[in-house]
């Protein structure tokens, strides 16, 4: 979403594309064009006074929730690698590993396609992004948050800052064995199996 106040306009974008970067500032050079227009809209102040509080609200940093005990399969796998089965393996990934220290973060550490990448996970709501000094870079940034949602079910969501990619991965636990399955509208698909790695 997009709000330009002197303008009087606010663009929501309901779709995207997935294989080229999404370029706002072209969009909206775009869309500033087209929007011009002879006509002027009757005045809405009621409308205007909605439309101010929404923006304000959009504005303001959300507030942590608590975070709850982990459970006890959390601290069994916690810093432990896992290596991904190559015949069940739609991800690319060779090994990933989940760290919960204690408190509102935990991190995801993934190897794939030559890359080992550490990334920071909220655990209290709140999505966390890799720090500057990471080197991520900007067009892959991504913001992760996660939650326990059963015993031995943590779920993982993902937002491509600068995409229109967002998913929530589902790590089964079930003692030396990790299944990685992705949530759609059909129900939850398997991408990918690991083990353990003692």
């Amino acid at each position: 979403m997009v709000v330009v106040p002197d303008q009087g306009l606010v663009v929501v974008f309901t779709a995207g594309h997935q294989q080229d970067p999404f370029d706002v500032k072209l969009i909206m050079q775009s869309f500033f064009f087209e929007a011009a227009s002879p006509y002027v809209l009757p005045d809405h102040p009621e409308g205007v006074t909605r439309l101010n509080d929404k923006v304000l609200a959009v504005g303001e940093a959300p507030e942590p929730e608590p975070v709850p005990a982990l459970p006890e399969i959390a601290l069994t796998i916690s810093g432990k690698t896992f290596e991904m089965l190559e015949m069940e393996n739609q991800l690319g990934w060779k090994e990933v590993k989940l760290t919960f220290p204690g408190g509102s973060e935990a991190s995801f550490f993934l190897v794939a396609e030559g890359l080992e990448i550490e990334f920071p996970v909220g655990l209290d709501g709140l999505f966390r992004i890799p720090s500057e000094e990471s080197g991520f870079p900007e067009e892959f940034l991504v913001a992760m948050r996660g939650w326990w949602e059963t015993e031995n079910i943590f779920q993982l969501e993902y937002d491509v800052v600068y995409g229109m990619e967002r998913n929530i991965l589902l790590f089964v636990f079930e003692g030396d064995l990790l299944e990685v399955q992705v949530i759609t509208p059909q129900g939850s698909i398997t991408l990918a199996k690991g083990v353990i790695r003692e």
